[in-house]
C-alpha cells in the first residue's frame, strides 16, 4: 500500500482523482474521500437503462481524462476497468486503487482481467492501460463487458490474440473503442482529442 500512497502524493489533487486524505505507515492505512455512489461497474449494472447517452459521454471523457492524468505523471494503473472508477455525489467519475500500479517504471504487481487485458504483451506499458480503456468505454456504452456471454476466458484470450473483438457497428463511441483495441491510440490525450472532434462533428450535424 506504500506505493499507492506515493502515487496519490505524486498526483496531488485533481477532479478525476479520489482525494487522498492521510497515510499511516505504521498501520499501512490509507484514508481517502468518501464516494457515495460506489463504483462505476455496479452503478451501471443497477441503473443501466436509466443512464442517458449524454451521461455516458461524460463518463467516457472522465475515464479518459483519468488515464491521461496518470500517464502524464509516469503512473500506469495496470488494472483500468469500471471497478476502479468511483462516482461522487454528482455522478462524476474519479479513478482509484493504485496498490499494484507502476510508478516511474517500477513493475506493476497486478494485471487487468482477461476482457481488459492486451494480448501478447509482456511488462507494464501505456498501451496496456489504453487497451483496458477501450474495454472500459465499451462497458460504459453497452452496459456489459466485452464477450460477457463467453464463460471460457481462454476463448476470450484467443479471440483477442487473433485480433477478433466484439462487433461495434451499433455501439456508441465505436471509433474510440476500436482505436484502443487495435493499439492505434498513442496516448489518452489522443483519445480525448478524437472525442472532442467527434462531438464537434455531431454538433454541426444537429
Amino acid at each position: 500500500m506504500a506505493i499507492e500512497a506515493q502515487i496519490y502524493k505524486k498526483l496531488g489533487e485533481h477532479p478525476r482523482l479520489v482525494r487522498f486524505k492521510h497515510w499511516d505507515p505504521v498501520d499501512s492505512a490509507l484514508t481517502l474521500e468518501f464516494m457515495p455512489n460506489g463504483n462505476l461497474k455496479k452503478y451501471i449494472q443497477k441503473h443501466g437503462q436509466e443512464i442517458s447517452l449524454s451521461k455516458r459521454q461524460q463518463w467516457v471523457r472522465e475515464v479518459t481524462e483519468s488515464v491521461d492524468l496518470l500517464h502524464s505523471h509516469d503512473v500506469i494503473q495496470s488494472d483500468v476497468g469500471p471497478h476502479n472508477f468511483l462516482l461522487d455525489i454528482d455522478l462524476s467519475l474519479k479513478i482509484c486503487d493504485f496498490g499494484g500500479s507502476s510508478l516511474d517504471g517500477s513493475p506493476a504487481t497486478v494485471v487487468p482481467g482477461v476482457r481488459y487485458r492486451l494480448p501478447s504483451v509482456g511488462g507494464t506499458t501505456v498501451k496496456e492501460d489504453l487497451f483496458a480503456l477501450g474495454s472500459t468505454i465499451y462497458f460504459i456504452a453497452t452496459g456489459h463487458e466485452p464477450y460477457e456471454e463467453l464463460t471460457d476466458e481462454d476463448q476470450v484470450k484467443r479471440l483477442y490474440e487473433n485480433g477478433v473483438f466484439p462487433e461495434l457497428s451499433e455501439v456508441p463511441f465505436a471509433e474510440i473503442i476500436a482505436l484502443c483495441w487495435r493499439q492505434e491510440a498513442e496516448s489518452a490525450k489522443m483519445v480525448i482529442e478524437l472525442m472532442i472532434g467527434e462531438m464537434s462533428t455531431n454538433i454541426k450535424h444537429v
